[in-house]
């Protein structure tokens, strides 16, 4: 929705940030020379596994980062945004990267203008959907456990941000009234209301075709081109009703217990409802 908006350009998921913080990091306790942490920051990044599905000429990003006055790894993580961002003739950039919830601070502190957006959605609901992947949970109680990790974690690491730079927003909501949703978080970024962002879907499938291949991520799994073509089905369709409380129809209610036997406080504290009977 918001890779739509003409000012805005938001990539696949980068995943690549962290592990530039940590080696960038890492150089510099070992002294090496500029120069070289700019090498080594640039060879790590285009050989990442997600690297091809940002579309970027490697060119055109060693052109910008050997031209920085000064280096440091966030001007290098920014670098290879603005370039992703400048070809696409859009002043502005973002990441969609769910996993830098945890690296909030750390990913601020390297690029002071950062700013989150974190999406909530039901509990059992994300676990089904994390069922139906090959890299998914499919245990209720562990999806139960890793929901309510990552959400309190999120907001702890809140705490540690700018004050008014952290954004929580219910995915029911969104799918429900999308362009309330999406004014909110235009607004908390400082961005002009355009609505072309309610038309994302229309040309969806080509923003996200760099993204429709085969991956092998860091940890050795592969993802084939099919299974990311199906997780990405829905993105060419405008938003569905029928994805918000799927649970109540469709998870067992064995599942739904034992999810909420371990979650089921976080959901009371976000606003959700208990099953009928529970």
């Amino acid at each position: 929705m918001l890779d739509a908006h003409p000012d805005l350009a938001i990539p696949g998921e980068t995943h690549f940030i962290p592990v530039l913080l940590r080696r960038w990091k890492e150089m510099e306790a070992a002294g090496l020379p500029e120069a070289e942490r700019r090498d080594a920051a640039l060879e790590m990044i285009t050989s990442h596994p997600r690297w091809r599905d940002l579309g970027v000429d490697r060119d055109a990003l060693e052109r910008h980062v050997r031209a920085l006055p000064e280096a440091d790894a966030g001007e290098i993580a920014r670098a290879v945004f603005v370039v992703y961002a400048g070809a696409r003739g859009k002043p502005r950039w973002g990441d969609k990267t769910p996993g830098y919830l945890t690296k909030m601070p750390p990913i601020q502190r390297a690029i002071p203008e950062a700013t989150f957006v974190h999406v909530l959605r039901d509990g059992r609901d994300v676990a089904m959907s994390w069922a139906n992947v090959s890299w998914g949970v499919h245990d209720p109680a562990e999806a139960a456990r890793r929901w309510v990790r990552r959400i309190t974690g999120a907001r702890n690491r809140r705490r540690r941000l700018r004050e008014g730079t952290y954004l929580e927003l219910r995915y029911e909501d969104l799918v429900s009234d999308p362009e309330a949703s999406l004014r909110r978080v235009a607004e908390h970024l400082d961005l002009r209301w355009d609505a072309a962002m309610l038309e994302y879907h229309r040309e969806a499938k080509e923003r996200m075709a760099p993204a429709m291949r085969e991956l092998r991520s860091m940890s050795g799994r592969t993802i084939t081109a099919a299974e990311r073509e199906r997780q990405h089905a829905l993105v060419s369709e405008p938003p569905r009703a029928d994805r918000v409380s799927r649970w109540r129809e469709e998870m067992p209610a064995e599942d739904r217990r034992a999810f909420e036997a371990i979650g089921g406080e976080l959901l009371a504290e976000l606003g959700y409802e208990p099953a009928t009977g529970s």
